[in-house]
């Protein structure tokens, strides 16, 4: 399987995460009851569990601080699936090794006159982190099957990135290469 797909949008970096824990009104009224309105006296290991069974009933919501994150996600995303449709190709197999190549592009500002290269923000790898969770059940089932991964982060005419993802054929005992091949690339 290759696809290749181009999204022209500004490239969004993945960003710092926050989590906020938000009980649901049983799981505060489960602590109220066992921990404030029990009439037994509590000893260290009663309040730890009612602790921990409270803690089984949170939910945890997990936030970006990018807002712009879920719409680039979000139109990455879409771009694959039509490619995906368009060559009627179908999602990499889950396990199966994948090959990733994102190539991403900013307009380079008037006043940058001599940097050749993007070497300011965003980071490589918050743009890679952006971009391959937004392909995961689309190209591939996770993210965690990509082997081989070829990144770039340059200057041109029009924002976006180029994906180009294939399968990775492997030989029968499951290496990506041989041992000589592998000690010609390394050294």
């Amino acid at each position: 399987m290759q696809i290749t797909f181009k999204v022209q949008e500004k490239p969004q970096p993945q960003g710092s995460m926050q989590a906020f824990i938000l009980p649901n009104s049983e799981a505060a009224r489960f602590a109220t009851d066992h921990i404030f309105h029990n009439e037994r006296k509590h000893t260290y290991d009663h309040i730890h569990d009612t602790i921990v069974a409270y803690g089984k009933r949170l939910r945890t919501i997990v936030t970006s601080d990018n807002k712009k994150l879920k719409p680039w996600r979000a139109a990455v995303r879409g771009a694959a699936m039509r490619a995906m449709q368009e060559c009627g190709q179908h999602m990499i197999e889950a396990q199966a090794p994948a090959r990733l190549t994102l190539d991403f592009y900013f307009l380079k500002p008037p006043s940058v006159k001599k940097r050749r290269f993007m070497t300011v923000k965003p980071d490589l790898d918050k743009l890679i982190r952006s971009t391959m969770d937004a392909l995961s059940e689309v190209i591939y089932a996770d993210d965690s099957q990509v082997v081989i991964l070829n990144v770039t982060k340059n200057y041109g005419p029009i924002e976006g990135v180029a994906v180009s993802a294939a399968s990775v054929e492997t030989e029968e005992n499951g290496t990506l290469f041989s041992l000589e091949e592998l000690e010609a690339e390394v050294f």
